[in-house]
């Protein structure tokens, strides 16, 4: 079972004019998406 984890770098992220706003929307969207993932294979698995 392989989980990725995809981080953009800090300095990129405060480089890149990106709103705290999206920052933390996207950071949910991904904690989200990496979720129902695991959810998904645990599920196959039962």
């Amino acid at each position: 079972m392989k989980i990725v984890l995809r981080k953009p770098s800090l300095k990129k992220m405060i480089s890149s004019r990106t709103s705290p706003k999206r920052i933390i929307k996207n950071s949910i969207g991904m904690l989200l998406q990496q979720l129902h993932v695991i959810m998904k294979k645990w599920f196959e698995k039962q």
